[in-house]
């Protein structure tokens, strides 16, 4: 893997200077996330109800030169499990946040498209919560004394936690067949995603130079 990159960069470093018409771009993509890809395909349908939405991804990008960009990078991604066992039915929901810094190295570029790789680290938030109904035993067991009891049973509980976020893309694809709006996909190692895929808007802007300073 590190000669790969080596190669890249040395790739980058020898590429004769060209233009870059435009300074920056936004990009707009669904993509799939390991625990989401892994969750569709064991969780057994027969026994549970589940929803795990794509992980969308929202992404900044400032050209620091003609093959060079960095970024800023944000997604979200919700995952939520519903079961039973026996008469309890439970619920456990995660939301997941990320916020990071990207560079973005141009090793191919023609007029309407261009291959990359590039790196993004950054954080991510976690929600999680579990609920639980156990209102069928605490009545079983405690009869008349069941409205007392379900008082201090907790049925819902919720905790955060932050951890580190760092993804390789090893290999995006950019296509443009008109001017400023194209499409583009991309297959990476790591979180938030393992493969995105979305639209991709070119431009310039004074407004936007004032703001980013370049």
């Amino acid at each position: 893997m590190k000669k790969f990159f080596f190669v890249l960069l040395l790739f980058a470093a020898l590429m004769p200077s060209m233009a870059q018409p435009y300074k920056y771009d936004v990009r707009l993509g669904l993509g799939g996330s390991i625990l989401g890809t892994a969750g569709h395909i064991l969780i057994d349908k027969q026994y549970v109800d589940y929803s795990i939405t794509p992980e969308i991804d929202g992404h900044f990008r400032v050209f620091a030169s003609h093959n060079i960009a960095i970024g800023i990078a944000t997604g979200f991604q919700r995952f939520s499990v519903t079961g039973n066992i026996d008469t309890l039915q439970g619920t456990v929901s995660a939301m997941k946040a990320n916020l990071g810094l990207s560079a973005t190295l141009f090793y191919l570029q023609k007029k309407g498209f261009n291959l990359y790789t590039g790196a993004r680290a950054g954080v991510t938030l976690w929600h999680l919560r579990a609920q639980a109904n156990f209102d069928y035993y605490v009545k079983n067991y405690f009869g008349p004394f069941a409205p007392i009891v379900s008082k201090y049973v907790p049925s819902d509980g919720s905790f955060n936690v932050t951890t580190m976020l760092l993804q390789i893309t090893l290999l995006g694809m950019s296509v443009y067949p008109v001017k400023n709006v194209g499409m583009y996909g991309e297959i990476a190692l790591g979180s938030p995603y393992w493969f995105n895929l979305g639209l991709s808007y070119r431009f310039n802007s004074s407004n936007v130079k004032k703001v980013v300073g370049y």
